[in-house]
């Protein structure tokens, strides 16, 4: 299965983007039939005009759809590209090509986390809060660890009620500054800090390793030197709904005399510990 090219007649051609080396491809095989023992990789083309205006619900139906078409073909999945991306010869990881492997993600359920930051949108999203910084609440330091940013999967309706609800202050959801206890890198710089009172339900195709995220990244996660101290992240998060089921509640008795704010709280998400056991989990069935 021909997928890329990186050299022809001599000429290196790793430096050249991505749709220009696949038009060689196709022009060197045009005339491959069916029953040929090689053959060209399916590629199919996703324009989008402005970043600022993508619509996502449309664009997560349509990778779905080429997910489905994969595995009906007995792939193992896709490999989403950008189009103007050179090959890349350092075996580093990188945004402009990502693997899809698994429909339900190598997670193997979706994970319930809090949004504990908002960032606004632009385009047709400008005066929304567009995406949100989701993170898992670890009981033993009484700490939040951020796992991954997503606005994929909101609807127009729900990024309004969501923005209204914080702007309005109806329930005091937001924070002046970062709170000591949001595990946030310095480089992540968030438009407003919310109170971890909602849970959202987020499925991902996989764990992936981020030097942004700190959760696990004293564990070593990864073999590769240069991955070593990277935390968890999830590739492709996706909003799901509102778990309004394990919303946070009030403590029926908050431990005296602690001066701790999350102490006067209940947190129903996924524990911090929990996702630390799904990754190592799926790491094992993959060596398997």
């Amino acid at each position: 299965m021909v997928f890329d090219i990186l050299q022809k007649d001599k000429e290196n051609l790793t430096a050249k983007p991505m749709e220009e080396r696949r038009k060689i491809i196709e022009s060197l095989f045009a005339s491959t039939s069916p029953d040929s023992i090689v053959q060209v990789s399916r590629c199919v083309k996703v324009e989008i005009p402005n970043v600022f205006e993508i619509d996502t619900e449309m664009l997560y139906k349509q990778l779905e759809e080429e997910t489905e078409r994969a595995y009906n073909d007995r792939c193992e999945g896709l490999v989403v590209k950008v189009g103007s991306s050179p090959y890349s010869l350092d075996g580093t990881s990188s945004n402009n090509w990502v693997k899809v492997k698994s429909k339900s993600g190598m997670i193997g359920d979706t994970l319930d986390l809090y949004p504990i930051a908002a960032y606004y949108g632009q385009g047709m999203r400008k005066g929304l809060f567009g995406a949100y910084l989701m993170a898992a609440y670890c009981p033993l330091g009484k700490v939040f660890y951020p796992l991954c940013k997503t606005g994929t999967g909101l609807t127009m309706a729900e990024m309004k009620q969501m923005t209204e609800a914080v702007l309005t202050d109806e329930a005091n959801q937001a924070f002046q500054q970062k709170p000591d206890n949001y595990l946030v890198k310095p480089n992540m710089h968030p438009d407003v800090w919310l109170k971890p009172l909602r849970v959202f339900e987020i499925s991902a195709d996989c764990f992936s390793l981020s030097p942004t995220y700190p959760l696990g990244e004293q564990l070593e996660l990864s073999t590769k030197e240069d991955h070593k101290h990277h935390g968890l992240s999830l590739r492709f998060p996706v909003f799901k709904r509102v778990r309004e089921d394990k919303a946070t509640q009030p403590a029926d008795k908050p431990p005296l005399g602690s001066s701790h704010w999350v102490d006067n709280f209940q947190f129903h998400g996924t524990e911090a510990q929990e996702i630390l056991r799904l990754f190592f989990e799926s790491r094992e069935r993959n060596i398997d």
